[in-house]
């Protein structure tokens, strides 16, 4: 039975590796004298905002405070209570980093909850997560919330 999870454990660090390997980095330089916030650089589970390095999910929130996000690994799912308590009036734009492969996947009550933000005029992005970043360097921050998962 050891035997088995050791072979199950190295099969994913393996994965891991060449998905990590083989997959392009995302990086970003802000404008000379810019004070907005901003993601200088996406990797496999690391994303760098304002020199601070995050290893864990995390959520950026509209006046720039930082915030881990509770992403269910297991299932891969991205469900409305891990978003909702993130979106209130002031929100005008909300990012969904799904992975840096994009392998988060939304469950349906949350496919519902962005289609009544979006009714709402509220702009909602589901991306995977380098291209979230990107998109969110290239958007005001003021009513912005973004939530980026930084594996898969």
């Amino acid at each position: 039975m050891v035997t088995n999870l050791y072979k199950k454990l190295l099969v994913c660090i393996t994965i891991l590796l060449f998905v990590a390997a083989c997959s392009d980095d995302y990086t970003y330089t802000p404008p000379e004298g810019s004070n907005e916030i901003a993601i200088t650089r996406v990797s496999f589970g690391e994303m760098v905002i304002n020199g601070n390095i995050r290893k864990a999910d995390v959520v950026i929130h509209p006046d720039g405070k930082l915030s881990t996000w509770g992403f269910d690994f297991d299932s891969h799912l991205v469900e409305i209570n891990n978003i909702a308590n993130y979106v209130t009036d002031k929100i005008e734009v909300l990012i969904i980093g799904t992975g840096y492969n994009g392998q988060g996947e939304l469950n349906e009550d949350t496919k519902k909850f962005i289609e009544q933000l979006k009714t709402n005029n509220v702009e909602v992005h589901v991306l995977p997560t380098p291209k979230a970043a990107e998109k969110f360097n290239s958007l005001p921050k003021e009513g912005l919330v973004a939530c980026f998962h930084l594996n898969c």
